[in-house]
């Protein structure tokens, strides 16, 4: 019977161990050869109880010395077989739990993949959600600057013709100034010629108290220009 010890068995419970042994074939563990019983105790066992005991007592005695000593060598045999055998079982243990050891740590690297997995797939998620809330928030903020550059054009377009109109009006005020002075200085220089005794003074307070006469044709065109 083989023999085995209760230590060497591994336990279900076990931890794995840091370093695990690779699993390789030991040297030595071919098959075993098979034990026969000796040809002289196979004869022997066919002689009938008669036979055995016409035989003297020293035949039956040296018989017996040599059945002995085939035994001894039988049984070394057999507690060689045994001792190899429980070697083979403890470098087998061995082998499991570096098995065992190296099982446990994919599991765990398995494990760490998948939380990694289950990490990602959740980031992945959110990175979604927030392109697709940019998305939204780029849409909105194109709708609305579609609609302020379109309320600028406008707001633009009035002031450029506003523009325009000041422009003219300010062209139209500018002629109006120069008629004005032109007439100032042609009513002047009339009435220096028609009375001689006048002087500078006299004309400048009689310019203040007395302004000059705007012809009606100009005044329409300016009142008209004002209308429109």
């Amino acid at each position: 019977m083989v023999k085995m010890s209760v230590s060497s068995v591994p336990s279900a419970g076990s931890s794995a161990r840091s370093t695990p042994v690779p699993m390789q074939n030991s040297p030595g563990l071919g098959p075993y050869k098979p034990i026969t019983p000796s040809q002289y105790g196979a004869s022997i066992g066919k002689q009938s109880d008669d036979e055995l005991r016409r035989q003297g007592v020293d035949d039956l005695l040296r018989m017996v010395r040599r059945l002995e000593s085939e035994n001894r060598s039988i049984i070394a045999e057999h507690s060689s077989i045994i001792k190899d055998v429980n070697r083979r079982v403890q470098i087998y243990n061995k082998e499991m739990r570096g098995l065992k050891d190296i099982n446990q740590k994919l599991q765990d690297d398995n494990q760490e993949l998948r939380d990694l997995c289950c990490f990602l797939d959740d980031d992945r998620q959110r990175s979604r959600k927030l392109a697709r809330e940019w998305q939204r928030f780029g849409r909105y903020t194109a709708s609305v600057m579609r609609s302020e550059v379109s309320a600028y054009q406008e707001k633009l377009k009035a002031l450029e013709n506003k523009q325009d109109e000041l422009i003219s009006e300010n062209t139209e005020l500018k002629e109006l100034c120069l008629y004005l002075d032109q007439e100032r200085i042609r009513f002047t220089q009339t009435r220096d010629d028609g009375d001689g005794s006048s002087n500078s003074t006299t004309a400048g307070h009689e310019e203040n108290n007395q302004p000059p006469q705007i012809p009606d044709v100009a005044v329409t065109n300016n009142v008209n220009r004002r209308g429109k």
